[in-house]
Order: C-alpha cells, then sequence, then structure tokens
C-alpha cells in the first residue's frame, strides 16, 4: 500500500486498538476486506446495541411523514420507492425529519431546455438519488454520524465495524460516503494508494 493506504490503516489501528500486521494490511484490497479483518480481530460485546434497525426505523419513520408508506426491503433501490420529484427538497426534508445526515445526492449535466435570449449556458445539473439500496442508506447515514454512533471501546456488531471504517475512509480521504461499499476496491475505486 502507498502512503494513503498506510495513513489509513494506522488510523483503523488506533481508533480500535488493534494492530494490523503488515502482511494482513497488504491483503487488504476492498473496504469489505478491511471490515471483515477488524470484526474478527477485536472485542465484539454482547447484547448488540441494535444500532442498524434504530437507524434504519428513523429513516422508515422519515419516510412516512413525506408520504411514503410502503413496506421497503433492505436490498430495494431507493429510486424504487423515492420519487425522484423535486428530490432536492424530499432529500432535505428527509433530514430534517431524521435528524440524520444524508449521503449527497447525485448531479448530472443535462442539456437545458428552458432557453431563452438570455440564456448563457448549454446545459445545466440536476440532482438524482444515488444508487443505493435501503440499507446502503442506512449505512451511509451511520457513517457520516460513526463518532457519534460508535464506542470503539464496546464494539457490538459487524454494523458499527462496518460505519466506523466508512466514516473514517470518508473523513480521511474525502471520498464520497455512497462510494464506499463493501466491493470498493480500495486503489481503483476510492483512489487510496
Amino acid at each position: 500500500m502507498g502512503l494513503d493506504g498506510v495513513e489509513l490503516i494506522m488510523h483503523f489501528e488506533k481508533e480500535f486498538k488493534v494492530a494490523i500486521p503488515d502482511p494482513d494490511a497488504e491483503q487488504m484490497g476492498t473496504v469489505g476486506d478491511i471490515i471483515q479483518w477488524l470484526y474478527h480481530h477485536i472485542p465484539i460485546h454482547q447484547p448488540d446495541k441494535l444500532l442498524y434497525n434504530d437507524l434504519a426505523n428513523q429513516l422508515e419513520t422519515g419516510l412516512q411523514k413525506l408520504g411514503i408508506t410502503e413496506q421497503i426491503a433492505p436490498q430495494q433501490k431507493l429510486i424504487s420507492f423515492i420519487p425522484e420529484e423535486n428530490i432536492d427538497e424530499t432529500w432535505k426534508l428527509l433530514a430534517q425529519h431524521t435528524a440524520l445526515k444524508l449521503p449527497a445526492l447525485d448531479n448530472r449535466l443535462v442539456p437545458n431546455t428552458k432557453k431563452s435570449r438570455f440564456s448563457l449556458f448549454n446545459s445545466r445539473f440536476i440532482s438524482f438519488l444515488p444508487d443505493l439500496t435501503f440499507q446502503q442508506l442506512v449505512e451511509c447515514a451511520g457513517a457520516l454520524e460513526y463518532k457519534k454512533f460508535v464506542d470503539f471501546n464496546y464494539v457490538t456488531s459487524l454494523f458499527e465495524v462496518t460505519i466506523a471504517v466508512m466514516g473514517i475512509i470518508e473523513e480521511l480521504i474525502g471520498v464520497e460516503v455512497q462510494k464506499i461499499q463493501w466491493n470498493a476496491f480500495l486503489v481503483n475505486d476510492l483512489g487510496i494508494n
């Protein structure tokens, strides 16, 4: 691993109070590899705080306040139940109703259809939902505030390890949290060398 990767591993060692041997660190190619290694090498305390359930319930309650009342499966894509019409306002209200930080909306450059003789630009940005499942949204919301949710002296679940790893990567590397998924390669996908 390059300097960024070494610094990242050192940060995980410091936060989780564990030593990651160099041969093990060199084998960590994905975010999931890091999460799995940490989960199997740190004490996991019982009972589980059920943090995932708490955050999922907060998000479901927020969605209900927005009129989205259908039953949501963890692997269901956001686009299947959150209307993209007025997505900027919907996303802002969801964050307010849940009191959670949410991942940034994605932006797409599209041709400007509202042209007038005063138009300076041929295209404009529109916001759209990140390509996430509900479970990934819960993970992202947890990761954006991992310091609030994870007690590194008393980790109780794989979910806590997951959001801490995602949050640390987002914080140190600056990659958008929605891009930090289990199967994301550290070098190719996240730019960590």
